[in-house]
């Protein structure tokens, strides 16, 4: 998985149907030392670390199940940061990215007309304000690293897939 992904996908083409793809992941959620639970809404599935073991940096694996016209399924991981997570990083580097045009508009316009820049300010902050929500975010992921791990291992296991490649795109 590339550094720079910020939410990594995979996809396996199973033979089984979606149904019983959910089914087996369903007989897996209840197992006592289950690694993972999990909840099942139509075709999507949502893989998440226990509560007892989950901290602000615990990922979740989103999947969905693809019916193929010559059998099988097509499952699709997506692999993330909670929802709540995921936002705060969007608004964060959206404000960043907002104030640092504003920044660079107040600079330039300063410049043309011959004015102290003092719109340079404004965009020195956006951009240490981008750089540390990009530096939080790795931080995360490393934070979070075994534990997507886990997530990826408990569904290896339930559907018997034992991948050693990397289907990423």
């Amino acid at each position: 998985m590339s550094q720079l992904t910020p939410r990594p996908r995979f996809q396996e083409l199973l033979p089984d149907s979606s149904q019983e793809v959910i089914a087996r992941l369903q007989d897996c959620f209840v197992r006592p030392d289950s690694l993972a639970i999990g909840e099942v809404v139509a075709h999507h599935i949502y893989l998440k670390i226990p509560p007892q073991d989950r901290h602000y940096w615990s990922p979740q694996l989103d999947l969905e199940l693809e019916e193929q016209e010559g059998g099988g399924t097509l499952l699709r991981g997506l692999v993330g940061p909670s929802a709540s997570v995921w936002t705060k990083f969007i608004f964060l580097y959206s404000a960043g990215g907002f104030f640092s045009m504003i920044g660079l508009i107040v600079t330039l316009s300063q410049w043309t007309l011959g004015k102290s820049l003092s719109g340079l300010w404004v965009l020195g902050i956006s951009v240490l304000v981008l750089l540390g929500t990009y530096l939080m975010a790795q931080t995360g992921r490393k934070i979070a690293h075994d534990q997507t791990w886990q997530l990826r291992h408990f569904l290896d296991e339930c559907l018997n897939l034992h991948t050693t490649t990397n289907n990423s795109r």
